[in-house]
């Protein structure tokens, strides 16, 4: 199955988001923005994960999310990531003063690695992905929305558990389903 370890914003700010992809971004074919039910910050990608590991990654994910105590994250700022110049993500800006995300991320990699799983390669940079398209059009449309648009606004919630991700792509865009919820260690 293929895999991600995701933090979900609560529930308002879901609302919040995904009220500004129907109601403020464009319905167009050369971008696809993303679903109420796929708003989420990756902390880990891992690909795919065979039965014999799931166990393995689950408790992993477990003990690195008891090894943190709740925390806020703030969602602001409107962007996108580029490949070789146009832009081919828009995103919204996480705030992580605390540097938890990143903390997270450093403890599972040391753990996963034993697991074969590849590490982060590049500094992780929190952020919400609100679409993305494949085609320089496509680009140009996201750099000219970033440009024009202010995103929703700033938003601040309290990080309680990690949630491990399967994702199945289809013709019409990932479908995820939790596999786990992992809770954060009580204050």
């Amino acid at each position: 199955m293929r895999c991600f370890v995701a933090i979900e914003p609560d529930p308002a700010v879901r609302r919040t988001i995904a009220r500004f992809i129907r109601e403020r971004l464009p319905n167009t074919r050369d971008a696809r923005w993303c679903g109420d039910d796929q708003i989420h910050i990756t902390l880990k990608f891992l690909g795919d994960v065979d039965d014999a590991r799931l166990a393995q990654v689950c408790d992993i994910v477990s003990q690195t999310a008891a090894e943190l105590t709740p925390f806020e994250l703030r969602v602001d700022g409107l962007g996108c990531f580029a490949s070789r110049g146009s832009p081919r993500v828009m995103w919204l800006g996480v705030d992580d003063p605390g540097g938890h995300c990143a903390e997270w991320v450093a403890a599972a990699d040391r753990r996963l690695a034993e697991l074969e799983f590849a590490p982060q390669r590049r500094a992780f940079t929190p952020h919400i992905t609100l679409g993305r398209t494949r085609n320089r059009a496509g680009g140009a449309l996201l750099a000219k929305i970033v440009e024009r648009l202010d995103g929703p606004p700033p938003m601040t919630f309290r990080v309680q558990s990690l949630t491990l991700f399967e994702s199945t792509l289809t013709p019409d865009g990932a479908r995820y389903a939790r596999v786990l919820s992992a809770p954060l260690a009580p204050r």
